[in-house]
């Protein structure tokens, strides 16, 4: 939370968390955070101070990573390559999560980001803008 105090985009944006926190209708945590049984909130913190990353394995094994916004396309993730230095908030963070990123590639795990806009021709278009993909 102590990032809060930092921020001055939204002047009540501490006072307003906190009472959700109050009330416990959100969660607030340092570090990686287990949601369900594997299901689990990852600290990155390469793009900004508090980034973070879904990693899920599915009940019948499927293992899919969404990077936040630690790396922007799918392929630059999977070969290794981060964020440029003006998009970091801590490149040696960056680089140590591109590294994990690599090694659950090479297991097989499934890499999606925010940015990629190849995401959206894979799998079946269900209704407009809204796509099955194929690894489910």
């Amino acid at each position: 939370m102590d990032l809060l105090k930092k921020q001055s985009y939204f002047p009540n944006q501490s006072m307003y968390l906190n009472s959700l926190i109050k009330t416990n209708q959100i969660h607030s945590f340092d570090g990686t955070y287990s949601l369900l049984p594997g299901l689990q909130i990852l600290f990155t913190g390469g793009h900004t101070p508090g980034s973070q990353a879904l990693e899920w394995i599915s009940p019948s094994g499927i293992q899919i990573l969404f990077t936040g916004d630690e790396c922007y396309f799918i392929e630059e993730c999977k070969n290794g390559i981060g964020l440029p230095k003006e998009a970091a908030f801590s490149l040696k963070r960056n680089r140590d999560f591109i590294e994990y990123i690599r090694i659950l590639n090479g297991k097989g795990t499934k890499i999606l980001t925010l940015h990629d806009p190849s995401i959206l021709q894979e799998g079946e278009e269900i209704t407009p803008g809204v796509r099955v993909l194929d690894f489910f």
